[in-house]
């Protein structure tokens, strides 16, 4: 028996280019409906270029859009990146650049909401499977030890952890990012957003010995969760 997890208020930042055609109010509405805070903006409006975002959408007309797809790459090495098109006579020099597209044919208004659904199902796949949190997937190994994501835990040596919302949130973005080192910044603006005081670094500390030792971790010669000094934290599966 499979148990879906229950993503309410997951959020689902992207990025977009170009893309004027798209209408946001009607993907934010779509997005609901599969329980995603949707947030969008683009580089003419941005909400920030600067925050973590996980999809990076550009369409095919934009000038030099093969460019700019490299230096988000560059600047946001987990995020994907799609190249809407709605001019399939032009689709060659999109198939050479290798990157992923999705057919969006505005023409046909009569159904344009289907390919809304069809666009924001495809892109949770993606996001899913490049990070291994699908919703089937409700316990991941971390650490040598087993996260689950339903009962909000983490098992170990035949000892179980109940995480805290915030530790939960930090070890989900750690392990989106993971290989890779996740800047206090990015902890701040993906996690404590929405709080009105002010988080200062011994709260992210805290969370973080918490975290290690959970994973039975050398705290001075850490081999799961590094300190990368100065930049940030590095999780190493």
């Amino acid at each position: 028996m499979k148990i879906k997890l229950n993503m309410m208020n997951l959020e689902f930042h992207a990025l977009a280019v170009g893309c004027a055609y798209l209408d946001v109010k009607k993907i934010e509405k779509i997005a609901k409906q599969y329980y995603f805070h949707l947030s969008f903006s683009s580089l003419i409006n941005p909400v920030s270029t600067i925050n973590f975002f996980t999809v990076f959408l550009i369409s095919q007309h934009y000038k030099n859009y093969q460019e700019i797809i490299k230096n988000i790459k560059l600047e946001f090495p987990n995020t994907i990146c799609v190249i809407i098109v709605d001019d399939i006579t032009a689709m060659d020099d999109v198939i050479i650049t290798q990157e992923l597209f999705f057919i969006l044919k505005i023409s046909e208004s009569n159904i344009l909401e289907y390919y809304y659904h069809q666009l924001w199902q495809w892109l949770l796949v993606l996001s899913s499977k490049k990070y291994s949190l699908e919703n089937n997937n409700t316990n991941i190994i971390v650490a040598e030890g087993v996260l689950s994501l339903i009962d909000e835990t983490y098992c170990k040596y035949n000892r179980t952890y109940r995480l805290t919302r915030k530790q939960l949130s930090i070890l989900k973005l750690l392990l989106e990012y993971r290989g890779q080192v996740v800047s206090r910044i990015i902890l701040l603006d993906r996690i404590w957003i929405s709080e009105s005081k002010v988080v200062t670094d011994r709260v992210i500390d805290t969370n973080i010995v918490a975290l290690r030792k959970m994973f039975n971790d050398d705290s001075r010669n850490p081999k799961y969760l590094e300190t990368i000094f100065g930049q940030g934290y590095r999780l190493k599966m």
